[in-house]
């Protein structure tokens, strides 16, 4: 009987031990295992572990050893209360009904999935197999939202298999989808998703969800989404939220997105499901507030016990948080609105950014106003060009704006224009010019 091979998931050692020991059908191998002809099925959140460490002899560890080291299911229960959780694993560890410990952890039991999505590494492939002599299904890359493997820095790649087969995975796997990014800043978003995952896989419910929910309003009030002395508005944070490239990566590399009131039920605590929400909700504020990823490793490793679930990150670094490209997007954008945008944060963020950096901002402050100004004389020289008879009346009326932009700022750019329209009417050009 093969020992455990580094971290592979229990899917992967059973697979391993259909190759090894040629059992023919992979219910053959079910039913030698775990006494259900269907047990590819039920591998991710399994039924019937009693069964499977009586069959090995106990030799790969305990029911719950199994559980928790083998399978997902630290992932999905860490923020669920302790009776619930011990309810889930009973129902794994038991003979119930295949879908009852999926039910406990709120998830939806799809019995009669035709595929299971399996992900690897190929350069964790090849180690494994020059070591092992046969590739494994590492347990950090099938947590749900992981794209990158932390040990390479490969993008995963992505296997539907068929969920009545044994399969181990191989490096030329015709028709997988293989994750790549446009960017480098995709790429670390992508690992951060792979980092908090296994934050939240590793806490082992020592992380509170009313903590952790606390610590998520005060890092959203932090980087100016919400405001801590109004009331939550749940509805900004979800639009923010699905601004974000957080949010349109996973709904792009997984076909999947949080349902429509996902934020709301989370951060109302009306909810004690959705990890995977949590972990496109904490990603979405990395991409503004890098500190935070440090803190809540930290507070999932243990670092912080559940009365220290505050968000400590140091203020007193001013102005530490100030992007380090930030006065070259200045200059490529015309509004706050762009800037705000193109940094995926909110328009509060960049303006205590621009606070911070005030030599900065006047420049730009002048810049764009210098700019306004020369595109103001443009769109009148246009207009003039369009319509060569137009007098200077004519010129005020439809190009009102401009005009007054110009006779707030340079009057005399706009005196030298009217004067350039041949007209007797000079009391007109007067008139226009004092306002």
């Amino acid at each position: 009987m093969p020992r455990w091979r580094g971290d592979e998931t229990l899917y992967s050692w059973c697979a391993g031990m259909h190759r090894l020991h040629m059992l023919g059908s992979a219910k053959r191998t079910g039913e030698k295992l775990f006494d259900a002809v269907h047990a590819p099925r039920l591998i991710e959140i399994p039924s019937r572990l009693d069964t499977f460490v009586a069959r090995t002899g106990g030799r790969l560890g305990s029911t719950g050893q199994v559980l928790s080291e083998r399978t997902v299911f630290p992932y999905l229960s860490c923020l669920l209360p302790l009776a619930q959780r011990a309810t889930a694993e009973l129902a794994a560890s038991s003979r119930s009904h295949a879908a009852a410990a999926r039910v406990r952890l709120g998830l939806v039991s799809n019995r009669g999935s035709p595929a299971i999505r399996l992900k690897d590494c190929i350069l964790c492939n090849r180690e494994s197999g020059s070591l092992y002599g046969m590739a494994t299904w590492r347990l950090e890359h099938q947590l749900p939202l992981a794209m990158v493997c932390l040990l390479h820095g490969q993008p995963l790649r992505v296997h539907h298999t068929r969920a009545s087969t044994w399969r181990i995975p191989t490096d030329t796997d015709a028709g997988d989808r293989q994750l790549a990014w446009d960017n480098r800043r995709e790429a670390g978003i992508a690992s951060t998703f792979s980092r908090l995952e296994l934050c939240f896989h590793r806490s082992s419910g020592r992380c509170l969800q009313d903590g952790f929910r606390s610590a998520t309003l005060q890092a959203l009030a932090r980087i100016g989404v919400i405001k801590p002395h109004l009331r939550l508005d749940v509805r900004q944070v979800a639009t923010w939220l699905e601004q974000s490239m957080a949010f349109a990566m996973v709904g792009r590399l997984f076909d999947w997105a949080p349902p429509p009131d996902a934020a709301e039920r989370l951060l109302k605590a009306r909810s004690i499901a959705g990890r995977a929400t949590w972990s496109v909700l904490w990603a979405a504020i990395v991409e503004s507030e890098p500190a935070a990823e440090a803190w809540i490793a930290q507070a999932f490793a243990g670092g912080l016990g559940p009365a220290q679930l505050s968000l400590a990150l140091d203020e007193t670094k001013a102005g530490t948080d100030v992007p380090a490209n930030l006065e070259e997007i200045l200059w490529e954008c015309k509004t706050i609105e762009e800037i705000a945008l193109r940094l995926r944060v909110s328009k509060a963020t960049v303006n205590r950014w621009l606070t911070r950096s005030r030599p900065m901002l006047r420049r730009w402050q002048e810049a764009r106003r210098a700019s306004r100004q020369e595109e103001a004389i443009r769109r009148i020289r246009r207009f003039m060009e369009l319509h060569p008879q137009s007098n200077r009346a004519e010129v005020l009326r439809q190009c009102k704006t401009d005009v007054a932009l110009l006779q707030a700022n340079v009057p005399e750019a706009l005196w030298a224009i009217l004067r350039s329209i041949p007209s007797d009417r000079t009391p007109q050009l007067q008139l226009a010019l004092e306002g």
